[in-house]
């Protein structure tokens, strides 16, 4: 570079560069500068540092090679992390990616997609608080205890349903929709079998009555210990004489004990029968459709 263009270059320096390097590289693109190192070097090796530019201010020895001690492809000037091991890939910085911005670099981050804000573990992987195997973003019971069996929401497993967790749950199977109690099991209460479980003046079961009846084993077969008793009251409608009525309520409510006890998991001590004829009607004994609701058995379960 000859002196005029060295002159015309410092002017246009002194001017510009200050404010805009672009506008140095557009005219002369023979020359480059590095804004952090604070250098301008020129194709033919001269060096000149920014903010004085004067014929001083270039650097006698020209322009050394920078070096890049770790070979990430960023100098030494430059280089944040000059120490990066062989074939890791770095940012501009030379530092070592960390992809999904959780703070653990790539090379030891074995959860390498973890979502924006999530703390992590020395790994790159999320924590699990409780340590129950759901990630403490999707835990929706983040307090579960040691060694309990979860969800994939993170809270205690309730596998039928019913509000119980397992854990507690005495009656593990009970259907969906059924009211049950703090144990898990089928709060009962108080039952009404009516109309087609005997016929006029009749303690014998019809096969609709055996098939309610079967049903109601089963579900007493689930709740199985936590009955306590269960009373079993016979009514009659009105036609006869009132101690023959009483005999017959009574035979009714014997009748339906020895079929819950014969095909369910039911003792006969457990059960308690009462008849009261037809001293407690539920309608009106002046149709046919009301002595049919009157020749009923109520079950009281006690639990």
């Amino acid at each position: 570079m000859n002196s005029y263009q060295r002159t015309l270059l410092l002017t246009t320096l002194g001017s510009a560069l200050l404010g805009s390097t672009a506008a140095v590289a557009e005219s002369y693109p023979e020359w480059a500068q590095d804004e952090r190192s604070g250098i301008v070097r020129s194709g033919s090796g001269e060096c000149w540092r920014t903010g004085t530019w004067s014929e001083s201010s270039r650097n006698p020895t020209g322009c050394v090679p920078l070096q890049d001690s770790d070979g990430d492809g960023v100098t030494d000037d430059l280089d944040r992390c000059p120490a990066t091991a062989a074939g890791i890939k770095v940012d501009s910085h030379g530092c070592e990616l960390d992809s999904d911005g959780d703070g653990v670099v790539n090379s030891a981050d074995n959860c390498p997609q973890t979502v924006a804000g999530a703390a992590v573990d020395a790994r790159g992987c999320e924590l699990d608080s409780d340590g129950d195997g759901v990630v403490d973003s999707a835990d929706r019971c983040p307090g579960t205890s040691a060694g309990v069996a979860v969800d994939r929401s993170g809270c205690e497993a309730d596998s039928d349903g019913d509000g119980v967790v397992d854990r507690l749950d005495q009656c593990p199977a009970t259907p969906r929709g059924t009211p049950v109690q703090a144990n898990g099991c089928e709060r009962f209460g108080k039952l009404t079998l009516d109309g087609t479980l005997f016929g006029s003046d009749s303690a014998e079961l019809t096969p609709a009555a055996q098939q309610t009846l079967n049903a109601l084993a089963e579900r007493l077969r689930r709740a199985g210990g936590t009955l306590s008793r269960i009373v079993i009251t016979g009514h009659t409608d009105n036609s006869g004489r009132a101690a023959h009525n009483r005999t017959l309520s009574l035979r009714r409510a014997a009748a339906v004990r020895h079929y819950l006890t014969s095909v369910g998991e039911v003792q006969a001590a457990q059960i308690e029968v009462r008849g009261v004829g037809s001293n407690e009607p539920v309608a009106s004994n002046a149709t046919a459709a009301g002595r049919a609701k009157n020749r009923r058995v109520d079950i009281s379960i006690e639990q």
